[in-house]
């Protein structure tokens, strides 16, 4: 009995062994769930460490030590389930900068919460039970031993930091794995602040970045299709969560896309383009194509450049006299819209005050109110200035793609019906009448034959889990082969030009080569101006990278999308096939060159960084 007594006051009955014990047993659990695996040594000496710590400062308290243990424990377990929500939903570990950035979610948390499975609440199981055990009364503690114990946690912690604050992040999830989550974040915040200012490239220049993708930089004189739209109107198209793979598709003799499946046979349109957004999602996508360089990754470039003077499409139009204005249906303070446009040098923008809250779908007026008041306010618009560039942002198809019933205008089978590919088809097949709409008010007011047309997917929308099996079955069924990440990041690209320009372009592209090409057929030079991508009509190299939804140093050339991992040689996909390559082998046997092109990326990316770290701040918000 006495020995019974004796265990229980030092250990069952001593809340910091408890909820160390307990902290331990859910590390290890979010470690199975997010990485596959259970090391007990790893998870000691790593993530374990910080909650150690957490609770010997705790413990340490002079007044509430029970009170305190049980906040650890519970903010530890709010942590936990978020942590695996944003992991199963992103496929990457969020940022210090993620954490703070609850407000971006928008419609997508219903999606997330489609995607929560009750195996994710074991983290707060004993949560309950804990605190009517533990929340009685104060204990005492060795004042010795818990301050020992925290100083052990800090003289580790700091020695690991110390060994890794400079290793280059390129596999996020693998680094989080193997250093630990709370280390993971540490780096990412050390390197944020002092990589930037480390950086010594002295002069970038346009010739270094064409020479690392293999290219020559010509003159216009030299140019295919250089000036063929010279002094027209720009009208750039962004549609939301749109994919290459419903270009032409149909669905039990039912075309998706009808309107885009028109355009593509009237325009240039690019087959072989790839988005390369970061966690900045569709802002991204509009900072890339109006700049021609890469986003920040794992920061909106909307957050960390909005106080920059960007060099960019809006400011070569305004110094050729044209007026430039950007239309969304959402709120301007979403992504930080409201500092982007004028960093991006925009003339005006339209947003939700002005759209207003008709026929509201998700989180703003639907497609068709957007383009009908666009098209009322391009119409004053041209009578006031002499040339026009309006970048008109599409909003209906955003995840979760539920429609009005109202507004579903495609017929599908009955086995697609309630699916996830099902709504994504029914979602897109509305936007692109919406966009149909739009063409057709274009020709009626005279601008379609006055005005380059460009449209673009902004990033992904169907993400299809590892449970969904009979979505995977559908969608298998109607591409042909099973869906991967080159049909996942493969975007529509098309450009219309008045006149007889039209066929299919497959040179390979991103979102990043946008601006070139259009400037091409604009008849402006970029000579003068950084830039990171290709003019896609007289580049057929190029080699394009991503972050954030991939390992930093993964690229895509014109055969394969390379996965950078930081175990192993990565994973390798077939662009022809869009299928893995499950024997990857032949793949580095035959391309020594993969190294190369990994380490000429990563300067891509490094470089794209140090020029808009550096670039002038603005003085103040004209808007």
């Amino acid at each position: 009995m006495e020995r019974f007594d004796f265990l229980y006051k030092r250990i069952i009955g001593n809340p910091v062994i408890i909820y160390s014990a307990v902290l331990l047993i859910k590390l290890l659990i979010v470690r199975y769930i997010l990485f596959d695996e259970v090391e007990f040594v790893k998870t000691l000496t790593t993530d374990m460490l910080f909650f150690l710590l957490f609770i010997s400062l705790a413990a340490l308290s002079p007044i509430g030590k029970r009170f305190n243990l049980f906040l650890v424990n519970f903010l530890a377990s709010i942590f936990f389930f978020i942590l695996i929500v944003y992991v199963k939903y992103y496929q990457i570990l969020p940022t210090y900068f993620d954490l703070f950035q609850v407000n971006q979610l928008g419609t997508v948390k219903e999606d997330i919460f489609d995607l929560i499975k009750p195996i994710y609440f074991i983290v707060f199981i004993d949560v309950v039970i804990l605190m009517f055990i533990f929340l009685k009364k104060n204990f005492q503690v060795k004042i010795s031993l818990v301050s020992s114990l925290a100083l052990l946690c800090i003289i580790g912690i700091a020695a690991q930091f110390y060994m890794n604050k400079n290793e280059q992040i390129t596999d996020v999830l693998a680094m989080g794995k193997n250093k630990g989550v709370f280390q993971y974040e540490m780096i990412q915040y050390y390197q944020d602040k002092t990589i930037p200012a480390l950086a010594n490239y002295k002069d970038i220049s346009n010739k270094e970045i064409y020479s690392l993708k293999d290219n020559e930089q010509l003159k216009n004189i030299d140019k295919k299709f250089n000036g063929v739209g010279q002094d027209k109107n720009l009208i750039i198209i962004q549609l939301e969560s749109f994919q290459n793979f419903l270009i032409n598709l149909k669905v039990d003799g039912t075309e998706v896309t009808p309107t885009l499946n028109s355009l593509v046979k009237d325009s240039m349109y690019f087959s072989n383009t790839y988005q390369q957004i970061g966690a900045g999602n569709t802002s991204d996508a509009e900072f890339l194509i109006n700049t021609s360089l890469y986003p920040a990754g794992n920061k909106p470039s909307s957050k960390i450049y909005a106080n920059k003077v960007m060099p960019s499409l809006p400011r070569l139009l305004s110094n050729k006299g044209y007026f430039t204005a950007t239309f969304h249906a959402d709120n301007v303070e979403y992504w930080n819209r409201i500092m982007l446009y004028p960093a991006l040098g925009f003339d005006k923008y339209y947003e939700k005050s002005f759209f207003g809250n008709e026929d509201v779908i998700g989180f703003g007026p639907s497609d068709e109110v957007l383009y009908k008041k666009t098209l009322k306010e391009l119409d004053e618009l041209k009578r006031k200035h002499d040339h026009i560039y309006a970048h008109v942002l599409s909003m209906t198809s955003h995840t979760p793609f539920e429609l009005p019933t109202d507004k579903q205008r495609l017929k599908l089978p009955s086995e697609y019906q309630q699916t996830k590919i099902g709504n994504y088809l029914s979602s897109t097949h509305y936007a692109d009448y919406a966009l149909g709409e739009f063409i057709n008010g274009l020709k009626q007011q005279e601008l379609w034959n006055d005005s380059i047309v460009v449209i673009y997917g902004d990033h992904s929308g169907y993400h299809p889990k590892k449970e969904d099996v009979e979505d995977k079955k559908l969608t298998e069924k109607i591409l042909g082969h099973p869906y991967g990440l080159v049909d996942r990041f493969n975007i529509p690209f098309l450009i219309h030009v008045p006149g007889d320009y039209k066929g299919t372009i497959d040179n390979l592209g991103g979102q990043i080569d946008i601006m070139p090409t259009v400037a091409n057929i604009l008849g402006m030079s970029l000579d003068k101006q950084i830039h990171f991508g290709n003019d896609l009509l007289n580049h057929k190299n190029n080699l394009l990278g991503m972050r954030y939804y991939l390992p930093a140093g993964s690229y895509i050339d014109k055969n394969y999308l390379f996965i950078n991992r930081e175990e192993g040689k990565g994973e390798v996909y077939n662009l022809h096939t869009k299928r893995l390559i499950k024997d990857s082998s032949s793949f580095y046997e035959e391309s020594s060159v993969s190294i190369k092109k990994k380490e000429k990326i990563l300067k891509l990316l490094n470089l794209s960084d140090y020029y808009l770290n550096k670039l002038p701040e603005k003085e103040e918000n004209p808007f």
